[in-house]
């Protein structure tokens, strides 16, 4: 089974590049895989398999970077606002 993460363009906020960019680095597929998985499946950069024959080896994944996710957000203009609490929210 092939699960994946579509994105509705037309969305208000999921048509800002950025912010596609954004969700795509925060995604952790390791712990993903590890914990509702446990271990039992492998990162894909691709819908297709690598038997297709229009499977392309030269698609890379994207990194889980949260710090870069927070970047791309802060372009599209969703910045974070420190609670009274001091978390982030």
């Amino acid at each position: 089974n092939t699960y994946y993460l579509g994105f509705q363009f037309e969305h208000e906020i999921l048509k800002h590049l950025p912010v596609r960019k954004a969700i795509a680095h925060a995604i952790h597929r390791k712990a993903i895989i590890q914990h509702l998985y446990h271990g039992a499946a492998i990162e894909a950069s691709s819908i297709l398999l690598p038997s297709d024959p229009f499977f392309s080896p030269a698609l890379s994944q994207v990194p889980y970077q949260p710090e870069l996710a927070r970047k791309w957000l802060d372009a599209a203009g969703f910045r974070e606002k420190k609670q009274a609490d001091g978390s982030l929210g």
